[in-house]
């Protein structure tokens, strides 16, 4: 399995040199990214990297005035937190030793600092690359999001609309992929309408039987609806997921949400982000 390589590196010169020393180990596809809302955006937006990674400082894409900050670690704490999976592995080349807490350490899969170098270095990376494609570390989710995105269109894939994050789906087991397809439903994904206030693309069940249309939406299975044809069923959903939102909008998430509700609300919001 050739890996899949998100690599984030403030330099710019750097991020270009870096892709190009990654591409000598027979990666698969490498995005670059500059800081860290672009990283985050990334692995919401395409969740198939298999390695992730950072440079721990990312001073230069920072807003504020500080010489040295710790921006990769940011990056690697909120993908431990969000469950994403992929091998994280940080690397400095101005923290060493003690500069980088046990805490901030824990947050990666591996890190090397700035006393590792030359053949440790091209050792160490081959490792990582190892580990990412010998490693399942794939959720069904992820494999699911990938599918549904596989089978839009070009010129959908082309708009460059986001998809729901994974953090915000409940996932599947095994088994329940399996009987969900028996009964005859495919995976697509619902791509909002210029006027749509939905921002995002949403992963879906759909079948058709009995001369009408069915959609499930992936991960969420108390979101479905109905229509005669495709284009009403889709229609059906985005106003059930509108009206949904606007109720629960009103609430107090900690004091009036029990565990699941609270996640349908962290979907429907990021829906509209």
């Amino acid at each position: 399995m050739r890996v899949s390589v998100l690599l984030v590196e403030d330099n710019k010169s750097n991020l270009q040199a870096k892709k190009d020393y990654l591409s000598t180990f027979d990666c698969g596809s490498i995005l670059g990214v500059r800081d860290p809302d672009a990283a985050i955006r990334a692995v919401r937006s395409l969740p198939h990297f298999d390695l992730v990674v950072a440079d721990i400082d990312l001073s230069e894409a920072s807003r504020k005035l500080e010489q040295h900050n710790k921006g990769g670690v940011a990056v690697a704490r909120w993908l431990k937190e969000t469950k994403y999976p992929a091998f994280v592995a940080g690397y400095s080349s101005y923290f060493e030793g003690d500069d980088i807490s046990e805490n901030e350490r824990s947050v990666f899969d591996d890190i090397v600092d700035r006393s590792v170098g030359g053949r440790a270095l091209d050792e160490k990376m081959q490792a990582w690359i190892e580990r990412a494609s010998g490693t399942d570390r794939t959720s069904t989710l992820r494999v699911l999001l990938l599918e549904a995105y596989q089978k839009t269109t070009l010129q959908g894939r082309s708009n460059h609309v986001p998809l729901v994050s994974l953090d915000t789906l409940v996932d599947y087991e095994t088994e329940e992929v399996s009987e969900i397809r028996r009964s005859g439903y495919s995976l697509s994904l619902l791509l909002p309408d210029v006027d749509d206030e939905i921002r995002r693309a949403i992963p879906i069940w759909i079948k058709r039987e009995n001369g009408a249309h069915y959609i499930e939406v992936v991960g969420q299975p108390y979101l479905f609806a109905e229509g005669a044809n495709e284009h009403e069923a889709k229609d059906a959903l985005k106003v059930l997921i509108v009206g949904y939102y606007e109720d629960l909008i009103e609430k107090d998430p900690n004091k009036e949400m029990g565990p699941y509700v609270k996640m349908l609300f962290s979907f429907l919001d990021s829906l509209f982000k």
